[in-house]
């Protein structure tokens, strides 16, 4: 190329580089430096500039066209950002970035400029305006990376707590729909029941008495629970015989709620002993209808309840309806409500959990949500670690003068020792890709930091132990 044309070229460029937000305070004469030592390239829509994991020695400066930077996780793309004319990216001055951190294809024919790292110690050394840019350039690019890492950290996480709150609220939820409909349905046929049972003549003291042995049996507790599967079927047996002896029809259907409330053929003796013999089967009916609505309605109860239980502890692991600030902390409330909350991996991996909590704990005083996240945080990657059906979680609590001491043990595989030293990184992690950002010790750490505790690791196959000191004080 002529001399003029390669000056016209670099004054092109330089006034391109000049127009651009990053170097627009940079002198004239060390973009001209940074013009002459570079070289251009042009790609063509669909190659990749570079891919994830390769060496990355070089400064690229866009000029013209469009790209975009992606990584592959789960089988599939993910889109990280979308770059064009004037984008700074590659290796950065001050930088210890060695390989490239995601794929970048071309979206559009574009053309863009490119110094090797060689040429960055000569720049630090007389190109300071140059140097005080791409500087800031990288430190935004850093910012941006964790706020956007720290974001998805958090969606991941919050995708996992919803996924265990959705399982664990589906159950209960469907047992109410469940119940419900069976419940409408057996009401449907009460008033049939009702018509044979009005129409019985008894004295009021028998029908006090038949009603003395029905609603007793409905508020005792049933003893069923302590008797072996071989004399529940002989219970079932004889109750069976005794039905079909007094031609009560469905009998094998109402062995079942007799059974449930503790009702044997004494109990039916009795109400024999109390009601005419030909309107024993009509009150025989009866009953099993009163023990089956009652039944039914306990399960709607019980499943309601759950429900209930399942969203106070949500409140109460979010504070949602309480101030941010500073505040008294009910640590073993909190961490009740975060093994709630976790119920459903807990279950899945089969993992016993042990709480050695002390009685008279004093609270603490601090930020209630984001120590949460360090109890999840922890509790999370125990059980990750820990095989289904072989595993221990073990919580401790203690007073340890001024601090309160948790620890969290864990029977899990353990952290390999080569990267014990860089737990607490951030962005560091030994899970596989969809598993973990790599955030969530990091996050530990900054907020144990922030209450001006203390977080020690140690670790071994088959024993994991994190103990966290917090001062109790205001």
């Amino acid at each position: 190329m002529p001399a003029t044309a390669v000056l016209d070229r670099t004054k092109e460029l330089v006034s391109f580089l000049k127009s651009t937000e990053e170097l627009r305070h940079v002198p004239i004469v060390e973009l001209e430096w940074l013009v002459e030592r570079s070289d251009i390239f042009h790609e063509s829509v669909g190659n990749l500039l570079f891919q994830k994991g390769d060496d990355l020695p070089y400064l690229l400066i866009m000029i013209k066209g469009k790209v975009r930077a992606f990584t592959v996780q789960n089988g599939g793309q993910r889109e990280l950002s979308i770059a064009e004319a004037g984008a700074i990216t590659g290796m950065l001055p001050y930088s210890r970035m060695q390989h490239a951190g995601a794929s970048v294809e071309v979206l559009e024919d574009c053309e863009y400029l490119s110094l090797h790292k060689d040429f960055f110690p000569s720049m630090i050394q007389g190109q300071q305006k140059l140097t005080e840019a791409l500087v800031h350039v990288m430190l935004n690019r850093v910012r941006t990376y964790t706020t956007r890492t720290q974001r998805n950290d958090k969606l991941l996480a919050l995708g996992k707590l919803s996924a265990g709150l959705a399982h664990e609220l589906n159950n209960p939820a469907a047992a109410i729909v469940r119940s419900a409909n069976l419940l409408k349905d057996h009401l449907s046929v009460v008033p049939d029941s009702f018509k044979k049972v009005i129409s019985i003549k008894m004295a009021e003291a028998e029908v006090d008495a038949v009603n003395d042995i029905i609603f007793g049996k409905l508020e005792a507790v049933s003893y069923l629970a302590d008797k072996s599967l071989l004399e529940k079927a002989q219970m079932e047996e004889e109750l069976i015989d005794w039905l079909y002896d007094k031609d009560v029809e469905d009998a094998e259907d109402m062995t079942e709620s007799f059974l449930e409330f503790g009702i044997c053929v004494g109990d039916l003796e009795q109400i024999a002993d109390l009601v005419p013999p030909a309107h024993i089967a009509p009150v025989i009916g009866w009953l099993n209808q009163v023990l089956t609505t009652e039944k039914m309605v306990r399960e709607i109860q019980e499943a309601s309840i759950r429900i209930n239980g399942l969203i106070t502890a949500m409140k109460g692991y979010s504070y949602m309806d309480r101030s941010h600030d500073r505040q008294e902390v009910d640590l073993h409330n909190d961490i009740y409500n975060t093994l709630t909350i976790l119920k459903h991996k807990i279950k899945k991996h089969n993992v016993e959990i042990e709480k050695d909590f002390q009685v008279d704990l004093p609270s603490l005083y601090g930020l209630p949500g984001e120590l949460n996240q360090v109890w999840t945080n922890i509790i999370d990657n125990s059980l990750d670690a820990m095989d289904e059906g072989a595993g221990k979680l073990t919580i401790i609590t203690r007073q340890q003068g001024d601090r309160v001491r948790v620890q969290f043990k864990d029977t899990g595989k353990g952290i390999p020792q080569d990267a014990l030293s860089h737990n607490i990184a951030p962005f560091f992690t030994t899970k596989t890709i969809g598993q973990g950002l790599g955030l969530g010790l990091d996050t530990v750490m900054k907020v144990i930091n922030q209450h001006e505790g203390d977080v020690k690791v140690s670790s071994r196959p088959g024993h994991t132990e994190f103990r966290i000191l917090i001062p109790i004080k205001k």
